[in-house]
């Protein structure tokens, strides 16, 4: 998408863009051991690439107090993406009165982001008359691009056994 972030009060000029990509993928395989036995594996990928480049990279950000702002807004350029995996596995086996299922519900995170918060530089003045004077009474300039990188895993395991105990009575143990 174009000219749709940062700051488009003048145009596009001082606008960014918006570059949204995302994938989804899923698989899954069933496999029936017996009439007794069945195991269901599935995997996913989520994957989400985000951009926000701007049309002007390099002019910074005046704050004119109460009146305007020229320039990109000082939280751009910004990007961000995430990758989320998960495994998951259940084995089901039926007994006589008994279905038990066992399983586990692995994650994996994976984030990369990018804020390059007053990057260009942001000045600040108190009002028109200081802006045309170039009187700023502050500045803000990052000294290095901000950023982090996250990885998270996330185990789940899990044990159930469905007991019938009479054929309108269930009682679920997990």
């Amino acid at each position: 998408d174009e000219n749709e972030v940062s700051n488009c009060a003048f145009g596009a000029t001082f606008c960014g863009n918006q570059a949204l990509f995302d994938t989804n993928l899923a698989a899954s395989n069933t496999h029936a051991f017996s009439n007794a036995m069945l195991n269901e594996f599935r995997f996913s990928l989520v994957r989400r690439d985000l951009a926000f480049p701007e049309n002007d990279p390099a002019s910074p950000t005046a704050n004119v107090t109460g009146l305007f702002t020229i320039g990109g807004l000082a939280n751009f350029p910004q990007s961000r993406v995430s990758n989320a995996y998960q495994f998951s596995d259940t084995l089901t086996r039926t007994l006589e009165r008994h279905t038990l299922k066992f399983g586990a519900d692995i994650r994996y995170n994976d984030v990369d982001s990018v804020s390059a918060l007053n990057s260009k530089g942001t000045f600040d003045f108190n009002n028109l008359q200081d802006y045309v004077n170039n009187r700023a009474f502050q500045l803000r300039q990052a000294l290095q691009t901000p950023g982090w990188h996250a990885t998270q895993w996330q185990t789940f395991w899990y044990a159930q056994d469905d007991f019938r105990i009479t054929p309108d009575l269930t009682l679920n143990l997990g």
